[in-house]
């Protein structure tokens, strides 16, 4: 396909957090569309005509970020993937839905709308929310596509790393409050216990 004849890959590894280290990949890029996807996604032999409809649906339209999942300001998921089993979301005729965020674990940007990723941001941890945010404040919408994939993650709570991984993801909601007194709350990464706590805040 003409996607994949032009396709330059870009490895990440060793960042401090996830968005140096995107940023710094988005720099290394040589293509304006970039998508960004986890080492733990698997993408079927399908995902490619999937990819190029949901791209032809985007052409006619302005849009910041594209991702496989994200959530609506009603939080109404959108998209269709396969998370360690489960499936989350609904196929639909749309091939692209607005949302208000996206999960990290796929996302697609134009190298040439400016938009980049906040590099004092702990970890790994809620960049994806804040970029959706970014756009969204330059009128630039995002969009979940309908790209069938697997998601691999081995993460589990309790398993070593879940106080660090909290530490980390409060740490940067607090943040992002600083910055934001309004934000909504429709991230997919937060846990459910701290979902709660965040909306009293």
């Amino acid at each position: 396909s003409k996607f994949l004849q032009n396709r330059d890959v870009v490895i990440v590894e060793n960042a401090k957090s996830a968005g140096s280290g995107l940023n710094w990949g988005i720099m290394q890029a040589v293509n304006d569309l970039i998508v960004m996807v986890h080492q733990d996604v698997w993408l079927p032999d399908s995902w490619e005509m999937d990819f190029e409809i949901a791209l032809a649906r985007l052409d006619s339209r302005r849009w910041g970020i594209a991702g496989a999942a994200g959530m609506t300001e009603n939080l109404r998921l959108r998209g269709w993937i396969q998370d360690r089993g489960r499936t989350w979301g609904r196929p639909s005729s749309e091939r692209v839905e607005e949302v208000a965020v996206l999960d990290e674990l796929l996302l697609v940007i134009r190298k040439s709308s400016g938009l980049r990723f906040d590099e004092r941001l702990l970890g790994w941890h809620l960049y994806g929310m804040d970029i959706c945010r970014k756009a969204a404040s330059a009128s630039l919408p995002c969009f979940a596509m309908q790209t069938w994939l697997h998601h691999n993650s081995s993460l589990r709570r309790g398993d070593g790393n879940g106080l660090a991984r909290d530490s980390e993801l409060l740490c940067n909601l607090m943040y992002l409050y600083s910055r934001e007194p309004d934000l909504p709350i429709v991230a997919l990464s937060l846990p459910r216990d701290l979902m709660k706590t965040s909306r009293r805040m």
